[in-house]
C-alpha cells in the first residue's frame, strides 16, 4: 500500500497557510478527514478511499473558496495623513428621457434573450436530467452557483454526493 498524501495538506503548503488560519468550520472537516485517513490506514477499503478523496477535494474547494472571499474583502489600514484627493470632474446633468406607459393589451414581443438561448444550449447538453460541472461551466461561460443555478425558466442543482453534476429541478 503506497502511502496516500491529501491534498489539502498540498494546498495549505502552497497558499503558505497553517490549519489553525482557517475558519473553525473548515478545521473540523479537516479533522474528520484526519479521522478517516487513520481509519483508510488501518483497514484499506474501496469505499473509505474514495469517501477519503471526495472529502479531500470538497475541502480543498471550502479552502479556495474562503480564500478567494479573503482576496475580494481584503482589510487595508488608511493613514489620514497620506490621502488625498483627486480632482474630481465636472458632473454633467443627465436628460431623463419621458416614460412611456405601454397600452395594457398590447402583445410582449417574444424576442429569446440570452438566458433562454444559454437554457435551451443546456437542456440540449443534457444527459438523462443531469450536465457535468465542466459543461456547465463552459456553457455559461462561469462556475455555477452553489446548491443552485438558475438561467431562463430552469433551474439546476448540485447532485448530493457527487459535487461534478448538476440535475435539472422540475
Amino acid at each position: 500500500m503506497t502511502e496516500l498524501k491529501l491534498q489539502v495538506y498540498t494546498l495549505l503548503e502552497e497558499e503558505e497557510l497553517n490549519v489553525n488560519d482557517l475558519p473553525q468550520e473548515i478545521k473540523n472537516k479537516i479533522n474528520g478527514l484526519r479521522m478517516l485517513h487513520s481509519r483508510y490506514k488501518n483497514n484499506p477499503k474501496q469505499n473509505i478511499y474514495e469517501t477519503l478523496l471526495q472529502n479531500d477535494i470538497k475541502i480543498c474547494d471550502m479552502i479556495q473558496d474562503w480564500l478567494d472571499e479573503e482576496v475580494e474583502a481584503p482589510e487595508e489600514i488608511i493613514d489620514p495623513q497620506v490621502v488625498t484627493q483627486a480632482p474630481q470632474a465636472p458632473q454633467v446633468p443627465q436628460v431623463q428621457k419621458p416614460y412611456v406607459v405601454p397600452p395594457q393589451n398590447a402583445p410582449i414581443p417574444s424576442v429569446p434573450n440570452s438566458e433562454d438561448r444559454i437554457a435551451k444550449h443546456i437542456i440540449q447538453m443534457l444527459n438523462g436530467n443531469r450536465i457535468s460541472v465542466a459543461k456547465l461551466t463552459q456553457i455559461l461561460g462561469v462556475k455555477p452557483n452553489f446548491p443552485e443555478h438558475k438561467v431562463g425558466g430552469i433551474t439546476l442543482r448540485r447532485v448530493y454526493l457527487n459535487s461534478s453534476v448538476y440535475e435539472m429541478v422540475k
